[in-house]
């Protein structure tokens, strides 16, 4: 099978979401901060760049969520809780440098807070707040790579109220601190 048949069963599987992890994940990252000041043909040479790592790298890749948060057509239309999960997890991509509240996200949503974490981690296939805390870490690590700012000022834009806790959470995603993140680019 070549490249672009490997495609296909990937982007079903990046359907769930992915989480990318070791080099694959280095990789991914640095490719992204240089797509930001490339033209059009720097942009589409780092997308296929990107698609090549990941399909290179298959194994670095964890799928994390249960059922497809973005779907196409009328089943998108059609099926209540997919705009309920996109409402929630735009919501989360918009405001996380604050302080979400599952009774928040459960308005969002329209249902009753006890609904929503059921119902959030169904569709998601994490908690709540695992999924704020992945959101952070991510946008985290590429503020880490893009700019000089204090690692605690990118923790605090990134919604982590204690540096103690964003080392915590950042660790356990990475492997390493954010200052130890930052060193490597």
């Amino acid at each position: 099978m070549d490249d672009i048949e490997r495609l296909a069963p990937l982007a079903e599987k990046a359907s769930l979401g992915l989480l990318i992890e070791g080099s694959c994940r280095v990789h991914v990252i640095d490719a992204l901060v240089r797509m930001r000041v490339a033209g059009g043909i720097g942009r589409l040479a780092g997308l296929l760049g990107i698609l090549e790592q990941l399909l290179v790298h298959e194994s670095s890749l964890t799928t994390i969520a249960r059922s497809s948060m973005r779907s196409t057509g009328s089943r998108r239309d059609h099926d209540p809780d997919i705009r309920r999960i996109d409402r929630v997890t735009g919501w989360i991509q918009q405001h996380m440098a604050r302080e979400l509240t599952v009774a928040e996200a459960a308005r969002i949503a329209r249902i009753t807070p006890g609904a929503f974490s059921r119902f959030f981690r169904h569709e998601v296939g994490k908690t709540f707040t695992q999924y704020i805390n992945d959101v952070r870490c991510g946008e985290a690590c590429l503020r880490l790579r893009r700019s000089d700012k204090a690692v605690s000022l990118i923790a605090q834009q990134c919604g982590f109220e204690t540096m103690s806790h964003f080392n915590q959470q950042f660790r356990l995603r990475h492997g390493m601190t954010p200052r130890e993140f930052r060193g490597r680019r």
